[in-house]
This record gives C-alpha cells, structure tokens and sequence, in this order.
C-alpha cells in the first residue's frame, strides 16, 4: 500500500480515510497519525514570494540578501518577536548558529503569524510587493 494522506476536516472525510485503508484489509497494522495541518501550498508559495521580494527591493546592515538568507533571518527574528523557545549555539566551525524552527514544520497559524510579520516589517522599511499599491501585504 502506498501512503497516502487525508486531511480530516468533516466526520465524512474521515469515513473516505478509513474506507480506502479498509481495501487493503487488516492483515497488517496500520498507522494513523493525528496532528495539526502543516502549511498550505499558497502560504508556502507566498511565504517565498515575500521573501523574494524582500531580496530585490532591501538592505540588511547596507547588504543585499538572497531569499534565502532573508527566510533564515526572518524566522530567526519571528521567532523571538513572538517569544518561541529558542537557541544559539557556537557551530562546529566556531561560528554562531541559531537553532531555529523549521517552516516546514510550522501549522497554518504559526505560518500565517510568519507572513504577518514579514509583512509588517517590510512595510515599516517602506517596500511594496508587486501588485500592491498601498504598502507590503
């Protein structure tokens, strides 16, 4: 059987989840894994989008970033704005590294409170998204 993932928003989604793994019979346990829905597609898409945007149109410390370096120092400072649990270490190499949370890992709210936030602060340094005439958003 392959894996296959249901995202259980009604009792009848739930009855669909347990008739497909019936198929196979019960001659072997299953698992079933009950846990909040992670980020969606468009806030994935968005989310790196916003990031981006932040690499053609700012400066940090009078430097461009790549997207990437912008999605580390977001999270890094998203993480502390809102008072997550977090953790610097010295690296292997002698360098600094914060052990940050993944977005990958973050439910729909955490990643919405995330976009929120890039937002927010790309707004306050005056930039604007595409299609956006009005500030970032």
């Amino acid at each position: 059987m392959d894996k296959q993932k249901f995202i259980i928003s009604s009792y009848s989604k739930l009855v669909s989840a347990f008739q497909y793994a019936k198929q196979f019979g019960f001659e072997h346990p299953y698992c079933v894994e009950v846990r909040p829905l992670t980020r969606t597609d468009p806030q994935n898409k968005l989310l790196h989008a916003l990031f981006g945007e932040l690499a053609h149109q700012a400066k940090w410390q009078n430097e461009k970033l790549t997207a990437e370096q912008w999605k580390m120092l977001m999270i890094s400072a998203h993480t502390i704005a809102t008072k997550e649990p977090n953790k610097m270490v010295i690296g292997l190499e002698g360098e600094v590294v914060n052990l940050r949370e993944s977005s990958a890992q973050m439910s729909v709210a955490r990643l919405n409170s995330l976009i929120e936030y890039v937002q927010a602060w790309a707004a306050g340094q005056g930039g604007k998204f595409k299609g956006d005439e009005n500030g970032l958003g």
